[in-house]
């Protein structure tokens, strides 16, 4: 076996990156190897946080936890999951652009502004996906974020919403995020995906698209 290409060599390289997004279709075990994923680089050192928006409490459940929180929670050593909710994640967006969380809460929490924000194409999305850059990247919260995102087609989507928003807006806070977003998307030293699929034709088929 070539020694590059061997298990440990394959996680030491995962180890090295700041956001591992993990994709497959829908019942392929994606979770499962975010769990996984998360345990071994924690053992290598890292402080890990496997972030995910699995409705269940799977990934809680698979470590030893009785539920998932919406904020980070221990599991083991090195180790932490939470579950990424949209309307949180806009609020913490809000904050983070506003400079204040209680002025925040003022325009995000009334009735009206929430009725508006539902009506955007995408936002839910983009807010979700910021979020994850935003810790992994940005912020540095953890050595490494495992992205336990969407199914292989509703990711594509979601990865795809920083280009559309630099393709349709040139000026303001959020085609400078876009691009912040995009860049590091872009850059194999940051950021890698990490397939999960079935030898199956169209698990495998979506993960090659």
């Amino acid at each position: 076996m070539d020694p590059s290409r061997s298990p440990e060599s394959v996680f030491d390289a995962l180890a090295a990156r700041q956001l591992l997004i993990v994709s497959g279709k829908g019942g392929v075990g994606r979770t499962t190897v975010a769990a996984l994923l998360g345990l071994a680089l924690a053992r290598r050192g890292r402080r890990v946080l496997v972030a995910t928006v699995g409705p269940d409490d799977r990934l809680a459940w698979m470590l030893g936890l009785a539920r998932l929180e919406e904020t980070p929670t221990a599991a083991a050593p090195g180790l932490y999951v939470q579950r990424v909710v949209p309307q949180v994640c806009i609020r913490e967006y809000g904050a983070l652009m506003l400079h204040s969380e209680r002025v925040a809460g003022v325009v995000l929490d009334n009735a009206p502004m929430r009725r508006l924000l539902r009506t955007i194409p995408g936002l839910d999305d983009f807010a979700i996906l910021g979020k994850v850059w935003h810790e992994a990247v940005r912020a540095r919260s953890f050595d490494a974020l495992i992205f336990d995102g969407p199914a292989t087609g509703h990711l594509r989507y979601c990865l795809g919403i920083p280009q559309a928003i630099l393709r349709t807006l040139s000026v303001g806070p959020l085609p400078r995020e876009a691009r912040l977003m995009q860049d590091s998307l872009e850059d194999p030293a940051r950021v890698q995906a990490v397939l999960v699929g079935l030898p199956d034709r169209w698990p495998l088929t979506e993960l090659g698209e």
